[in-house]
């Protein structure tokens, strides 16, 4: 890249730089020690944005990449997104350093699409069953969770068939969200501007956060357990919750750390 051309782009990996490389130390930092945290403390998920962005960037250049080499990359990419599925398990620092392989396998099939034409990875996914389920994704993504969590509540442990039923399950009200609430709130009149969209994204802001703060104040806190209620049988015998099951002095107890 020479000349205003590559100005421009030094410039804009400039801006990228202070956000992705921080980001993802940050985020291979704290997921050793609390990866619950980092996978949803925005600062550590920043330097995804940041590759999307640098995806967006390059765009107009990413096309011009030789056939051949953007075929291979786009394949390589959505096999090392595939493969995130069945190589994680509950054992893998998430997000981590693991992160990396479905960020940039994603990042490469976007990336390459236009270059690779009909021989990369839209041969794939641009099949009818696989768009219908891109158009759905994101009300799958709301809804299968709750029915994990419900379902893990319930009955214990989940199998890979057990879980792949449950997920299988939250379809159903998956798609209704997406006709009757997700489509219609992209295509309302009152949502077209973005001033109109903002102006209801406020509306809708302060609408949940004035119920939370009222169900704060009216609904009482529940009284932590304690050995009488939970010999009355309230909770079992000897069973205990929460906070209860560190030690007198938790720091270093393995039943949980210090908050």
């Amino acid at each position: 890249l020479t000349g205003s051309c590559g100005d421009r782009f030094t410039h804009h990996l400039r801006g990228l730089d202070p956000v992705t490389i921080p980001s993802l130390l940050w985020c291979i930092q704290l997921s050793s020690s609390n990866p619950g945290s980092a996978y949803f403390v925005t600062t550590t998920r920043l330097w995804e944005l940041a590759v999307g962005g640098a995806v967006a960037v390059f765009a107009l250049h990413l096309r011009r990449i030789p056939t051949p080499l953007a075929v291979v990359v786009g394949w390589v990419g959505l096999a090392a997104a595939l493969a995130s599925g069945f190589l994680f398990n509950s054992q893998t620092t998430f997000p981590g350093y693991a992160a990396l392989l479905p960020v940039l396998g994603t990042a490469a099939v976007v990336a390459v699409g236009p270059a690779a034409g009909a021989a990369g990875p839209v041969a794939l996914l641009g099949l009818a069953p696989l768009r219908k389920l891109g158009d759905w994704s994101y009300s799958l993504y709301l809804w299968h969770w709750p029915f994990v969590v419900f379902a893990t509540a319930k009955w214990g442990p989940l199998t890979q068939s057990q879980g792949l039923a449950v997920v299988a399950l939250s379809f159903l009200p998956a798609l209704l969200a997406f006709h009757f609430v997700e489509e219609p709130a992209r295509t309302a009149k009152g949502l077209r501007t973005t001033r109109d969209a903002l102006r209801a994204g406020g509306v809708i802001l302060l609408s949940t956060s004035t119920a939370a703060l009222v169900f704060l104040v009216v609904i009482p806190p529940v009284p932590p357990a304690t050995a009488a209620n939970a010999s009355s049988g309230g909770f079992g015998e000897g069973q205990k919750f929460g906070a209860q099951i560190l030690a007198a002095s938790p720091l270093g107890d393995p039943a949980g750390v210090a908050v």
